[in-house]
Parts: structure tokens; C-alpha cells; sequence
């Protein structure tokens, strides 16, 4: 009687220990991975939609006015923000922030490199030295620091989160091996491999909410963001899937094995 009763506690230790392993290491993969990004970003095409986004930015403040300088503006803007000079800087930052979650940073660096656009914008000041004039270079930033506006808190909250993350992995396979261990030494093989594959099956179904995802995403949210969010689901969910088969597995082939006299 001893052995069910310890064996049911175990095996609803288990239950609850390998969602959280799926989840953290998730985001140990995805969220906290360079790779992940860069890759996404480009099966997504995001560098393109990020370039157009920017250029658009920094092109609408010269509508009106004067329509010949806006146009040079503009032109030399458009041969300045390049799709490589956008990759270029999205990755670094990618890194930056990856690499500050992952401890190998002590600083959290995330900022744009103007030094191309200035250089291309002052070679008009020969055509239009009114405008384009020493004040104007002068004044003109050599990089816009992402970390200026409201974002002091972000170092500390991405630190904890990366220490959570690390933190409930680790502690999440060790109580996982301890509970599966146990279960090997208490139990006979038929009941061992039915206990874990029950385990495994319904922690398999936690999947099943994050299903429901993608139909709270806003349809004005950009289509590389949408690509991100859903790389990002797609990783936990098919360790889920795959959890949820190796379950069913391990609880079918228990029936056909002979229980031990």
C-alpha cells in the first residue's frame, strides 16, 4: 500500500517538474539565444520590414518644406539605411542583449550607429550648405542610445529573468531524474513504465493553451513580429507533442509486458 501511495506523489512531482523543464529550457533556447533570432528574423524577412519601418521614420520629418532639399534628403537616406546596414545593427544588439541574459556581459549595451546616415546626409551640405551646416553637424548624434528612454529598469528584469530561467531548468532535471529514479527503484517494470508514461502525457498536454496563442496576437502587429512570436511557441510546443508521444508510448508498451511474480 506503501509503494502507491509514495508512488502517486512521486509521479505528481513528476508531472508538475517536466512542464517547467520544457518551458525554461524553451526559453533557454529561443529567448535567450542569438541564433534563434538572426534566424527567425530572416526566414521572417524582418531585416526588410525593420529597414522600411526606419526609413520611414527618419524620411517623414522631411514632408513639405523645401521639396528639393527633402527629396536629396530622402534619396540619400535611401542609399545610406541599406537591408545590411539594418541586419547589422539588429544583430549587434541581438548579441548585446543575449549575451548580457546569458552573463557573458556585465553591461547592457543596445544602440544605433548613426555614423552612416550622418556621413551620407552631409554629403549634401556642398548643395545645400544652408542647411547642412557645421551646427548641423555637430549636433547630429553619432549613435541613439536605446537605453535612455524609460528602459532603466530593463538590465536588472532581464538578470533576474535569465536567473529564473537557469535557476528552475537546473532545479527542474534534478527533481525530474530524482522522480524517475524513484520510481525505477519502487516499482516493478510494468507499473515503473506506466507510472512514467502517465507523467509524460499529461505534462504533454500542457501544450494545448498554447495553441490558443496566435488568436490574441493584434492584427496591426507586423508580420516578423507575428514570426517571432510564433517561433518562439513552436519550440515548447513540439517538445510538448513530443513528451506527450513518448508518454503515450511508454503507457502502451506497459501492457505488454508480463507483470513480474
Amino acid at each position: 500500500m506503501w509503494k502507491k501511495v509514495l508512488s502517486a506523489l512521486i509521479v505528481l512531482m513528476l508531472t508538475f517538474s517536466l512542464p517547467v523543464f520544457i518551458f525554461t529550457f524553451s526559453a533557454k533556447q529561443t529567448v535567450m539565444d542569438a541564433q534563434f533570432y538572426k534566424d527567425t528574423f530572416t526566414s521572417t524577412n524582418a531585416y526588410s520590414g525593420l529597414r522600411d519601418f526606419f526609413l520611414g521614420q527618419m524620411t517623414k520629418d522631411f514632408n513639405g518644406g523645401d521639396m528639393i532639399f527633402a527629396a536629396a534628403v530622402k534619396e540619400a537616406l535611401k542609399l545610406a539605411i541599406t537591408e545590411q546596414y539594418i541586419k547589422t545593427e539588429i544583430d549587434r544588439n541581438i548579441d548585446g542583449l543575449t549575451g548580457y541574459m546569458n552573463g557573458n556581459s556585465d553591461r547592457l549595451e543596445l544602440y544605433l550607429s548613426t555614423a552612416q546616415i550622418k556621413s551620407a546626409i552631409v554629403g549634401l551640405s556642398s548643395n545645400f550648405p544652408a542647411k547642412i551646416n557645421d551646427k548641423f553637424t555637430s549636433d547630429f548624434p553619432e549613435k541613439i542610445d536605446l537605453m535612455q528612454q524609460n528602459n532603466t529598469m530593463l538590465p536588472q528584469k532581464l538578470r533576474e529573468f535569465s536567473g529564473y530561467v537557469k535557476s528552475y531548468m537546473l532545479l527542474s532535471i534534478i527533481v525530474s531524474l530524482v522522480c524517475i529514479f524513484a520510481l525505477f527503484i519502487i516499482n516493478d517494470f510494468k507499473p515503473f513504465l506506466r507510472s512514467c508514461g502517465g507523467s509524460f502525457f499529461v505534462a504533454g498536454l500542457s501544450f494545448i493553451p498554447l495553441l490558443m496563442v496566435p488568436g490574441f496576437i493584434p492584427q496591426n502587429v507586423p508580420n516578423f513580429a507575428v514570426g517571432l512570436i510564433d517561433a518562439t511557441i513552436s519550440y515548447p510546443r513540439n517538445l510538448f507533442i513530443a513528451f506527450l508521444a513518448l508518454g503515450m508510448a511508454m503507457f502502451i508498451a506497459s501492457f505488454f509486458i508480463k507483470s513480474e511474480n
